[in-house]
């Protein structure tokens, strides 16, 4: 599979939101040295940076459509404005997306990608049972999870979060 990384235009055949050398660029300023990345071959870190785009490119619904019908990927976008209102242009792939692609990547060399969890209140135990104070969150990714915090508080999007609610005889 061919590496393309999105440059603006809306590419129908785009399947990364940044390149590698942007990504090497992110990762060593900003993520822990034992993350693995560094050891990666760049056929390696295009693969990871294809899989953390695909899984990005889902996570939340996006603001405003995109720049163009035959293209790719969730980005570029028609103009929008985030939570503090600064727009968004089109024609771009935010550096917050390139940023939480790469920090996808690297996540997913040591972790699942995904956003499902469970919250709990009371477990049960046969006779016995466990009360929290707050709900305990088990499961997924913090990364994700931060990721689309973030997103959603930027005004990119809206959280896809389901909730089912789960009894156990």
């Amino acid at each position: 599979m061919e590496f393309v990384v999105e440059n603006g235009e809306g590419l129908s055949n785009a399947n990364s939101f940044v390149s590698v050398e942007e990504a090497d660029s992110y990762v060593a300023a900003f993520v822990e040295e034992d993350s693995g990345w560094s050891s990666k071959t760049k056929k390696e870190k295009e693969l990871l940076l294809i899989r953390a785009t695909r899984f990005l490119n889902t996570l939340i619904r996006w603001n405003s459509n995109i720049q163009n019908k035959n293209q790719a990927l969730a980005f570029p976008r028609k103009t929008f404005y985030d939570s503090e209102g600064r727009a968004v242009p089109e024609g771009v792939v935010p550096e917050i997306i390139k940023q939480f692609t790469a920090e996808l990547a690297v996540e997913s060399i040591n972790n699942k990608l995904t956003l499902e969890t469970e919250k709990l209140l009371i477990e049960k135990f046969g006779d016995t049972q466990d009360t929290y104070a707050a709900p305990v969150v088990r499961g997924g990714s913090e990364v994700v999870r931060r990721i689309v915090k973030e997103l959603t508080h930027l005004g990119y999007g809206s959280s896809r979060t389901t909730f089912v609610t789960l009894y156990r005889a």
